[in-house]
């Protein structure tokens, strides 16, 4: 139990849960009117079932009761699943705590070291994400032979491994050894679609959009998902993707989110918008893929539900890196409400665009649309100012076409 204490220093949701087996509560005692079951063996089968079945709030639930009926070492296994759980949830801090707690007592656990590694690269932290993978990959001669991946990642974990720390790579900038690791974990496993979804989102990175979109359709292919050419309708696509989605984890959504990134570079737009559909059907809480879509359904003049898109996203997982993020949001729920016509509406959610990117151009020009079309002219010019002094190309068309438009009105 010492080593229980040591984790008291978690955070507050694996505190509670620690503190909770101190005393000696089970969870699943407070649970008696459910099947009366308090047999370990059962919160383990449950714990694991709702794991693999996707229910992950169920799965945290019952792993927590499994693991407060024997809170021994050798029930490392629910620890690790806890950790996925959590994981999946996106809770990186809580991740982070299991996995430390299957290490304390396997400090070689490969699988806890992997996941480490994605945990920490949730939370934005590399250096603590290159450290964990380094450690996984310190044993790859060894992998093939170690049960225990194998139980946990099937054949292949290696690529998995390989996968990740190229990802790590890739959001810290660092596109060749980002493409180095993507392209080793393609030599481990030619059909790893992740891996070349990992390479079209470096090439879209550096704005290589056509070689970009010859990788993600590779990357398509090899998942074998069907690939759209003409825009589907909410039913077409639930029937698209009712077998792939069975067998897609929310991790794979990234596959069609950059394929619909590059489609929409390349003014594909209703393919575009197919695969930013598909991604939100393996991932409903994608928030990139959600603020994508609402861009292409604000240039479609469909304002209502690039409204409802861009709010879906500000409630999703959050998880930005490839977008201005929270600001480009806020910029196309902005551009959404101008549409709607509801100006004031629309300069509060400029102006929030504003607050996190002071130099957003866009956002500025929205701002400054909003309060012409509220008829305060003098604020709008400064504001249509602010507009071209921060655009980052050589001509800002759209926003010297609006301040003639306003100078016109004083």
């Amino acid at each position: 139990m010492h080593k229980i204490v040591r984790l008291l220093i978690a955070t507050s949701g694996t505190f509670t849960f620690l503190a909770n087996i101190l005393c000696g509560i089970s969870f699943a005692e407070e649970k008696k009117s459910e099947f009366n079951f308090k047999k370990y063996d059962f919160w383990v089968e449950k714990c694991q079932f709702l794991k693999d079945n996707q229910q992950y709030g169920e799965a945290l639930s019952a792993c927590e009761q499994a693991i407060s009926l024997k809170p021994k070492k050798d029930n490392i296994q629910l620890w690790l699943a806890r950790a996925d759980v959590l994981l999946k949830l996106n809770q990186y801090s809580e991740a982070v705590i299991s996995y430390d707690w299957v290490l304390q007592e396997d400090k070689k656990n490969l699988p806890a070291l992997a996941q480490k590694c994605r945990a920490w690269l949730g939370l934005g932290n590399y250096e603590g994400a290159l450290e964990s993978c380094d450690l996984a990959l310190e044993r790859r001669e060894n992998w093939e032979n170690i049960k225990q991946v194998k139980n946990y990642w099937g054949n292949i974990p290696l690529a998995k491994v390989l996968y990740i720390k190229g990802s790590v790579f890739r959001r810290k900038e660092e596109y060749e050894q980002a493409t180095k690791y993507f392209d080793n974990a393609l030599k481990q496993d030619n059909n790893f679609a992740l891996a070349y979804a990992g390479k079209c989102g470096v090439l879209a990175d550096q704005k290589e959009y056509e070689e970009a979109k010859e990788i993600c359709e590779k990357a398509v292919e090899k998942f074998n998902y069907p690939q759209p050419t003409e825009e589907l309708t909410d039913e077409q696509t639930d029937e698209s993707t009712k077998n792939s989605v069975n067998i897609a984890d929310a991790s794979d959504a990234i596959i069609w989110y950059e394929t619909g990134r590059v489609k929409q570079k390349l003014n594909e737009q209703a393919e575009a918008l197919n695969n930013f559909n598909l991604a939100i059907k393996v991932n409903p809480r994608y928030s990139q893929a959600l603020a994508r879509k609402s861009e292409i359904l604000n240039k479609m003049e469909r304002y209502q539900e690039a409204l409802d898109n861009c709010d879906r996203a500000l409630k999703g997982d959050k998880q930005w890196s490839d977008t201005k993020g929270l600001a480009y949001v806020w910029y196309q729920r902005s551009a959404a409400l101008l549409g709607l016509q509801k100006y004031e509406e629309a300069l509060a959610s400029s102006e929030n665009a504003i607050a996190i990117d002071h130099k957003y151009a866009e956002a500025w020009n929205n701002k400054a649309v909003s309060l012409w079309k509220l008829g305060q002219y003098e604020a709008a010019e400064k504001a249509i100012k602010e507009a071209v002094l921060n655009y980052s190309g050589s001509y800002y068309a759209q926003g010297y076409a609006n301040r003639g438009r306003i100078l016109s009105s004083l």
